[in-house]
């Protein structure tokens, strides 16, 4: 560093560190965060219950491997069933406008 730099270290000298303890508030913030959970679980749990075919238990429990697999399925069959529905408005559309 420059010699003019005010609060420059020269050349060579060794720094003191000192280990300052911070203090956090994790635990404070987890309470907060786990009761706006709590008072915000009623209202996602409705707006979830509109979806109730679309909400698919999964083993959590099991491996790694075995929860990708059981997600893999349920994405599946989602898709699988989303194609269904878009072939079926296909078919009507073409009824509708043959019939009318």
């Amino acid at each position: 560093m420059p010699e003019n730099v005010r609060g420059a270290t020269p050349p060579g000298s060794v720094l003191s560190h000192q280990v300052v303890a911070v203090e956090t508030n994790e635990g404070g913030q987890l309470t907060e965060r786990l009761a706006r959970h709590a008072q915000q679980a009623p209202v996602l749990d409705a707006w979830l219950a509109k979806f109730l075919t679309l909400r698919q238990g999964l083993p959590a429990q099991h491996s790694l491997t075995e929860v990708a697999t059981a997600v893999d399925g349920v994405a599946r069959r989602i898709l699988a069933s989303k194609a269904a529905v878009a072939a079926i408005k296909v078919g009507h559309k073409m009824c509708h406008a043959t019939l009318f």
